[in-house]
């Protein structure tokens, strides 16, 4: 396990790297440390990244890393400082993020006024049904989205047309694609209740 100033040393050179920083973009890539991250970890990414509130474009790679709600409630806190983005590429595939993470990240995503690009990877995260109506309901908020991408798989989620209601509010959406870990004949329906927006112009359903 890496030391806390281990951890910051890693994280202050990938942020300090110039490559990151162009064009007021960020890239920020941890799977090479996969495991190791923890909630320590993140609290110190969540701390340093709020340094550089005015960027615009953000990818953050932090998959299975084992952090938990209490991480990503501390990374989210950083990343609300982060109200200019247009982009936000996060994966935070196969972590615990669990009821109380969802609603953290909700928080942040519901002030992202400005977002248009949003690709979320929440894969194996153990989401159930609650966390994922905090989610929608933030995604609905987020006025300006023009193309929003959301992998769901591998959570305990039964019940998406809370979410499929609150994507059809939004107006300038044009390309949509799920991954959802539901039966083919449930795939249908909501394909069905999707094709009723007629503003979509592109959707997915895996």
């Amino acid at each position: 396990m890496m030391t806390n100033d281990e951890l910051l040393a890693l994280i202050n050179s990938l942020l300090d790297q110039k490559q990151f920083q162009e064009q007021n973009s960020f890239v920020i890539n941890m799977e090479d440390i996969a495991s190791k991250l923890k909630d320590e970890g993140v609290i110190i990414l969540g701390s340093e990244i709020s340094k550089f509130k005015n960027v615009n474009k953000l990818v953050l790679q932090i998959q299975n890393n084992h952090v938990s709600e209490k991480g990503i409630n501390f990374l989210t806190q950083g990343l609300s400082q982060f109200t200019h983005l247009t982009h936000l590429n996060l994966n935070l595939r196969g972590n615990f993020i669990w009821e109380n993470g969802a609603q953290s990240l909700s928080k942040f995503v519901q002030s992202l006024q400005q977002v248009k690009y949003l690709n979320m990877n929440l894969e194996n995260n153990s989401i159930q049904n609650s966390g994922l109506e905090h989610l929608s309901d933030a995604i609905g908020q987020c006025s300006k989205l023009n193309i929003l991408i959301l992998n769901l798989k591998g959570n305990s989620i039964t019940n998406y047309f809370g979410m499929i209601n609150q994507v059809k509010k939004l107006k300038y959406l044009y390309f949509l694609q799920i991954c959802l870990n539901i039966d083919i004949n449930r795939v249908i329906k909501v394909k069905q209740t999707l094709q009723k927006r007629s503003r979509m112009v592109m959707f997915k359903i895996i």
